[in-house]
C-alpha cells in the first residue's frame, strides 16, 4: 500500500445541480482554491488524517459550496455552510480513514462552486503518504502448475526505527514447506518458500510475525499460488 483525520458532512444542496452549467476547472469566476492538490504524511500510529483546501471568494458577489463529494468511502468531506461573502475565506477539509493503505495513495474530492448563476465542478486531490515499516518482496511467490518444485524466496526489509524482528512465519497451506533465514537481525531476512508438489492448483497466505509496536504492520502477509499453465 496513502496520506489524512475529524467529523465531515456533506453539503445537503446535490440536487440543485439539475439545469445548472457543470464544467471541471479549478476555479469558479472569482470564486479560487489556493490549491487543487494536498501532501499529507501519515504517522505509524495514526488512523486518519486529515486534510484542508483554503479557498477565497475574489468576487463581487456571494458564492456556495452546494456539495462536496467522494467517491471512496475511506474519506469524508465538508464545506462551510452558506454562502461565501465576498472577500470572505474557508476551507474545504478532508477527513481520509488510512486503513490498510500503504505507499501512496491519491483520493479525489469534488467540489460543486454556484457562482454567478452557474455551478462548477472543482477536482481537490489529497496525496497520503503511508510509510511501509516492513516491505516483502515479491508479495506472492508463484509456481506453474507440473513445473518443478523449485524453493523461491520472500526479502522482509524493515525499514522503520527502531528495529524490527521477524519471530515466526505461518502458511496457511501444508503443501509449502518455510524456511527462514537472518541476513540481518533487526533489518533484513529471507523466507524461503518450497512446495512439495506443484499440482493440484492452490493458494495460500504465508504471515509473517513480529515484534513491530504498531498492531497494523505486526503481522503483514504474502502469498503463494500454484497456477495454471
Amino acid at each position: 500500500m496513502t496520506v489524512c483525520r475529524q467529523t465531515f458532512v456533506t453539503h445537503p444542496f446535490f440536487g440543485l445541480l439539475c439545469g445548472c452549467a457543470l464544467t471541471p476547472h479549478l476555479a469558479a469566476g472569482d470564486f479560487r482554491f489556493e490549491t487543487a492538490r494536498v501532501e499529507v504524511t501519515v504517522k505509524p500510529d495514526q488512523i486518519e488524517v486529515a486534510a484542508a483546501f483554503p479557498f477565497i471568494n475574489e468576487g463581487a458577489a456571494p458564492a456556495r459550496i452546494e456539495s462536496v463529494t467522494s467517491d471512496c468511502t475511506c474519506i469524508k468531506a465538508e464545506a462551510p455552510p452558506g454562502d461565501i461573502a465576498p472577500g470572505g475565506k474557508g476551507a474545504v477539509r478532508g477527513l481520509f480513514k488510512v486503513g490498510n493503505y500503504l505507499g501512496t495513495v491519491e483520493k479525489q474530492v469534488m467540489a460543486s462552486v454556484r457562482h454567478g448563476g452557474t455551478i462548477t465542478r472543482i477536482p481537490l486531490t489529497v496525496v497520503i503518504i503511508v510509510p511501509e515499516l516492513i516491505k516483502i518482496e515479491p508479495r506472492t511467490l508463484s509456481w506453474t502448475r507440473g513445473q518443478a518444485p523449485e524453493e523461491k524466496t520472500f526479502r522482509v526489509r524493515m525499514v522503520g526505527d527502531p528495529e524490527i524482528h521477524l519471530l515466526k512465519v505461518e502458511c496457511n497451506r501444508q503443501e509449502f514447506q518455510l524456511r527462514t533465514e537472518t541476513v540481518t537481525a533487526g533489518r533484513e531476512y529471507l523466507v524461503h518458500v518450497k512446495p512439495l508438489q506443484t499440482d493440484p492448483l492452490c493458494i495460500g497466505m504465508c504471515v509473517f510475525q513480529t515484534d513491530c509496536k504498531f498492531k497494523k504492520f505486526r503481522t503483514p502477509s504474502g502469498f503463494v499460488h500454484i497456477r495454471r499453465p
